[in-house]
């Protein structure tokens, strides 16, 4: 539910002051703190983390973000789920600690149920075994790996910063996800197909189950090109939303990576079929010849 950060503070202090075994547990997730904060550097991105397209684009373009507080009460905790978007996430304990459980990827499917829905805690199933687990204490970072199932549990009251991130390394695999859900969602829906506006409808469902839908995804990866070219030529643009400075070979990673998945992007049948996505070939072509004059 959606609440006030001033009602959750009243709902913890009297949480605190008469907690009994009946007395409900609430977490605070997805508080956009940096974002109402923006000219408080009240901490610094990790510089192994700073390489983020999923942020840059949405601050620069959308005014929003995916830069999260938690804070929870002993005992609170996070059911097995997947980052959205297949991104990678990292967190870090300002206060408390926490226990994580990891399923790799391609294990999942050994904790659903007869529905094939994913389990909601991995404790009831006390014979799965092939998981990874990892104590957080205070200052720990966590690096969440793209596709990789998780749970988390507040061993004790807990704060920490968490965000959601992708960048060049991981860009494929979210694509590959952001086509096979849509994928998905075309067969759900097979019998619908003769309708008006079907693939529009199938980009809306998208949307609603994956986070994101081709339009955004494609805006995304467009943005980060125009910033990266605009770096080649003025250094002054090479700073990045969070203050850390990227150089040409970063650059060129980027603009190399944004190509490769373009090129993917632009040989799918949904881009075939729709006339929005006529800039993507000459994306391609532009960064090509970039890439050329600077290689």
């Amino acid at each position: 539910m959606d609440i006030q950060i001033s009602s959750f503070i009243i709902v913890q202090k009297d949480y605190w002051h008469n907690k009994s075994d009946n007395s409900p547990i609430y977490y605070l997730k997805d508080w956009h703190l940096k974002l109402q904060c923006r000219n408080s550097p009240f901490y610094d991105v990790p510089i192994h983390f700073a390489s983020d397209w999923l942020n840059e684009y949405f601050l620069q373009c959308l005014d929003d973000d995916y830069r999260f507080v938690y804070m929870g009460p002993k005992g609170s905790w996070t059911p097995l789920h997947i980052d959205v978007f297949s991104s990678y996430s990292w967190s870090v304990n300002v206060y408390g600690n926490k226990r994580w459980v990891f399923i790799p990827p391609n294990k999942e499917q050994n904790l659903k149920d007869n529905l094939n829905n994913l389990i909601y805690n991995i404790d009831d199933i006390s014979t799965f075994k092939d998981y990874i687990e990892v104590m957080q204490e205070p200052g720990d970072a966590i690096f969440v790996p793209t596709g990789w199932f998780h749970q988390v549990w507040n061993l004790q009251d807990t704060i920490s910063i968490n965000h959601n991130w992708i960048n060049g390394c991981n860009i494929e695999s979210v694509w590959h996800s952001l086509k096979q859900t849509l994928g998905n969602v075309e067969r759900e829906i097979m019998d619908c197909k003769d309708m008006q506006n079907f693939e529009e409808h199938c980009q809306a469902m998208l949307k609603s189950l994956f986070g994101m839908d081709y339009y955004t995804f494609y805006n995304m990866i467009a943005c980060i090109v125009h910033n990266r070219i605009a770096g080649l030529s003025d250094p002054s643009k090479r700073k990045l939303f969070h203050g850390y400075t990227i150089g040409i070979n970063h650059i060129l990673f980027d603009l190399k990576k944004c190509s490769e998945v373009l090129q993917m992007f632009v040989e799918c049948d949904y881009i075939k079929k729709t006339s929005y996505f006529t800039e993507v070939k000459k994306d391609i072509y532009q960064i090509k010849e970039v890439l050329s004059n600077n290689t």
